[in-house]
């Protein structure tokens, strides 16, 4: 019988925390309401979660006038451009009302957390807040209350108190956001954070999760909190161990991909031509990991071509997992036909009909041959991959914003249910690097429920006691 478990989703984005509980089948969960801004993700995960389709929209009976819908968009500041300091001006864009609306009235949204008050009693509350004054990839600004985005947790904590001082404070928080957050810079700002969410009442617990090592070919370090009231933990919480499932990209990709998501020839020559020695370099080494070809067929470089095995002495990663890299507009994952190699290396190489899709980094001189892909991002020209086969023209593209949802840990069903709504491939690009892998979340809470319901159930990680990952 599964444990009934109620939920308040604050930041909630494209719904992770919610699938992710529901993938673990441990949990009865209902969610008690979300709260956030991004009208899109709202729309997106009203349709993937809550039934919303363009039938439902058009025959639903209960719509209250359009200026009392306008008002309560606009109460709960849906739509709010943080980045122009711009409130959504709703009478501009009536048609989309009753959309927007239906979304956040199915999906329980409450909107802007900066004006909310206080939440209702539920057992879980999950608030991955804005990673953007942290980030790496952007200005650094800190967590400053009131003054940057990612300063909107403390509207989170304001509400726990608020909640404490009601005698409704949830058994359980999860946080997840960006591994810069224990970084040197911002360290103090999160053991911070923890020393107030200790004297509100919870017991921390903390650890930083590699997508990789939990079930997904993407190398996405995340930080995790998971906080216990204190009066209920028994102290036995632990985090999942590192596995490797044997999931690679090449079992993600597509098989038929629109033009659209190619590069243009242009493009593709003034890359090869500027990186083609180490493509060359690249590409000897993986036939010759692969045994297609033997060492003496390959006419090496004017520099040496080290086998694998000679790589990887220098420390290079060549086996379960990939190298830190950029995920950038600069970086393209290609791959070319080395014209140095004898006819026989060649033969042996095309007859073989390989459809290699192992990310090989023309702008990264350590060899990649692992099929993890590099952090997903919220910028449509970040996520660039190889498509082969060898024998062909060399292609590059996008991945598809299908291919970024599956790394993301969703379904192919869920994008088509975000399609049939109306999304964009931009909007859906930006809300699959803004999302948390489901698989990390499916696995926290196989090992909350272990400590907190039932210490005899056996966790997806230790399932996985060989191959582990160190």
């Amino acid at each position: 019988m599964k444990e009934k478990l109620t939920m308040i989703e604050c930041f909630n984005g494209i719904g992770a925390q919610k699938r992710g509980i529901d993938l673990t089948n441990l949990f009865d969960l209902q969610v008690i309401c979300t709260s956030d801004i991004d009208k899109d993700a709202i729309l997106s995960y009203a349709s993937m979660h809550c039934g919303l389709t363009l039938d439902l929209i058009k025959n639903y009976n209960e719509y209250p006038s359009e200026e009392k819908m306008i008002e309560q968009l606009t109460k709960a500041n849906i739509g709010y451009d943080p980045q122009k300091h711009k409130e959504y001006d709703w009478n501009k864009h009536k048609k989309d009302v009753k959309k927007y609306w239906l979304a956040c009235r199915i999906s329980n949204q409450w909107g802007d957390i900066s004006r909310i008050n206080n939440f209702p009693y539920a057992d879980l509350l999950t608030f991955s807040f804005p990673c953007q004054s942290i980030s790496i990839a952007g200005k650094q600004e800190g967590i400053i209350e009131g003054e940057t985005k990612s300063g909107l947790v403390y509207e989170v904590l304001r509400i726990l108190q608020n909640m404490k001082d009601n005698n409704n404070l949830p058994k359980y928080l999860l946080l997840e956001n960006v591994k810069n957050l224990v970084g040197s810079k911002f360290i103090n700002d999160f053991n911070n954070l923890n020393a107030i969410l200790d004297e509100i009442g919870y017991n921390v617990y903390w650890k930083i999760l590699n997508g990789k090592n939990c079930g997904v070919p993407q190398n996405r370090e995340r930080v995790f909190g998971i906080y216990i009231r204190k009066d209920i933990d028994n102290k036995t919480f632990e985090f999942p161990i590192p596995f490797d499932n044997g999931l690679r990209l090449k079992d993600i990709l597509e098989d038929n991909v629109d033009e659209n998501f190619y590069i243009s020839k242009d493009k593709k020559v003034n890359l090869v031509n500027e990186n083609e020695d180490n493509l060359k370099e690249q590409l000897c080494n993986k036939l010759l990991e692969d045994n297609l070809v033997e060492e003496n067929d390959v006419i090496r470089h004017s520099y040496s071509i080290s086998r694998l095995s000679e790589w990887d002495k220098r420390g290079v990663e060549c086996n379960n997992s990939s190298p830190a890299i950029t995920t950038r507009a600069d970086t393209l994952e290609v791959v070319v036909k080395d014209e140095r190699m004898s006819k026989q290396a060649l033969d042996t190489f095309n007859n073989n009909n390989c459809n290699y899709t192992d990310t090989i980094n023309p702008f990264n001189k350590q060899v990649n041959n692992s099929g993890i892909i590099p952090t997903l991002t919220t910028r449509p020209e970040g996520f660039k991959t190889a498509i082969l086969p060898i024998d062909k023209d060399l292609r590059i593209r996008k991945l598809t914003p299908t291919e970024c949802f599956k790394l993301m840990g969703f379904e192919k069903n869920d994008i088509e249910k975000c399609y049939n709504i109306g999304l964009s491939n931009a909007q859906l690009y930006k809300q699959a690097g803004n999302s948390i892998i489901t698989n990390c979340i499916e696995l926290l809470f196989e090992h909350l429920y272990k400590a907190q319901y039932n210490n005899r159930h056996i966790c997806i990680d230790e399932n996985f006691i060989n191959p582990q990952v160190k």
